[in-house]
């Protein structure tokens, strides 16, 4: 059974990581392969580094209007050494998802270009924007922070995924 759950960020990951548990019989000789599969898929889809699982690339817009006002030299560092780090990663999984499986490949592109064109737009009004100074403005509405137009490529990407561990005879 498919389901979502946990924090924002890690529910896909939940879906998929769910999915390949189920779909794959654990022989042998098929571990090797359920193993691949699953971190090809799964760490893809969290769109997000290894290091802090509760970071997706999406969250960066938020994280920037959220950075230190009393830092922000050193926040001016951070912060984009966290995007780089990320962004070579999600270029790495895009040719590692596109080897496991065209149609998975061509649908993670297809998030990772928007999400770079959503959230990157996000990021740049982020850092024209002054740093929070108090508790009230942590609240940062979809007014402030609009990243709905990744939600389709989200929705293609899982579906693309579903369809990849439903038995051949069901696709």
């Amino acid at each position: 059974m498919l389901h979502a759950g946990g924090r924002s960020g890690t529910g896909t990951v939940q879906i998929v990581r769910t999915s390949s548990l189920q779909r794959f019989p654990q022989t042998d000789g098929d571990r090797k392969s359920t193993a691949v599969t699953a971190v090809l898929v799964v760490r893809p889809v969290a769109v997000v580094g290894e290091d802090d699982p509760g970071r997706p690339n999406k969250e960066f817009p938020y994280a920037i209007r959220r950075r230190r006002a009393d830092q922000p030299a050193a926040e001016r560092v951070r912060l984009p050494e966290e995007m780089r780090a990320l962004q070579a990663k999600l270029s790495y999984f895009e040719v590692w998802t596109d080897g496991e499986s065209k149609a998975v490949g061509a649908a993670y592109a297809d998030l990772v270009a928007d999400l770079r064109q959503v959230a990157g737009k996000a990021c740049n009004e982020a850092w024209n924007a002054p740093a929070v100074a108090d508790d009230a403005g942590m609240n940062l509405s979809s007014s402030v922070i609009d990243l709905s137009p990744i939600k389709p490529f989200e929705k293609a990407y899982v579906d693309a995924v579903r369809d990849h561990f439903k038995p051949f005879y069901r696709r």
